[in-house]
């Protein structure tokens, strides 16, 4: 249920889009580029902040590592039904 705010939460920002169109001079230019300059300002943020999070981490740390789902993750899926 959680995972599914944040969908919810992009698509709002999508949606609120569409409201902002009626105060724009030139909507069918300004909205599509006013878009797509957002959707990439946000992937070089997020590209940029994972590349910090890799680089910044030594390779001899991360050797060896493995993740693991948690313990009550795991346990949920075995057991379907709480008692």
């Amino acid at each position: 249920m959680i995972s599914l705010l944040w969908v919810m939460v992009a698509y709002s920002g999508w949606n609120a889009a569409t409201y902002v169109a009626e105060e724009l001079k030139r909507p069918e230019r300004t909205l599509p580029s006013a878009l797509a300059a957002g959707t990439a300002v946000v992937t070089a943020l997020f590209i940029g902040l994972n590349l910090i999070f890799i680089y910044s981490t030594r390779l001899e740390s991360m050797k060896g590592v493995r993740w693991r789902p948690p313990t009550c993750s795991a346990r949920r899926w075995r057991e379907p039904f709480p008692r």
